[in-house]
């Protein structure tokens, strides 16, 4: 039945004004100038990380739990589970939960080790896992972090939480 269902929306013809429909643009005049002084930011923090091997039940996967500091000393706490005995690179999929989540536990993402991925499962800060939420917030509710900070681009938590993406995805 699914597969009926999907066929029969998507081969049905889109109204043409949809198709072509073009919004306008809300960037913001500072848009790039504020992502690049983020870019700046984590390039030029200083990654203090800790590993420690997780001891688990399947001997195929190698697992360590990575846990950084971010710019406001909150720890980030994430995953990274590779197949045991491989020393190539590897392509690493990086796994960011959905709002109320968490980085889960190494065995859920066995499957893809099996092929052959390294997998990266990172907590999102003041949810759900061991992460907490260190960044002073003046304004916004304490009952939602998406709300937290909301009238100040550099104190919102979402900059907190791009920051935190962006300093456990840069090399370094």
């Amino acid at each position: 039945m699914k597969g009926a269902f999907y066929m029969s929306i998507h081969q049905t013809a889109l109204p043409e004004e949809i198709r072509t429909y073009c919004p306008p643009l809300t960037r913001q005049p500072d848009f790039a100038s504020f992502w690049q002084q983020v870019r700046n930011c984590v390039q030029h923090a200083a990654l203090n990380s800790v590993e420690s091997v997780l001891p688990l039940p399947l001997t195929t996967i190698l697992a360590k739990q990575i846990q950084i500091t971010a710019h406001d000393g909150t720890f980030i706490t994430g995953w990274l589970s590779i197949p045991c005995g491989c020393n190539a690179p590897l392509p690493c999929i990086v796994r960011f939960h959905g709002f109320g989540g968490s980085k889960g536990h190494p065995t859920q993402f066995a499957a893809w080790n099996d092929l052959g991925f390294a997998v990266f499962s990172m907590d999102v800060r003041g949810q759900n896992g061991k992460t907490g939420d260190f960044a002073p917030y003046r304004t916004g509710s304490s009952m939602s972090p998406m709300c937290q900070g909301i009238l100040d681009p550099q104190e919102y938590y979402l900059y907190h939480l791009y920051l935190d993406c962006l300093l456990y995805t840069s090399p370094s």
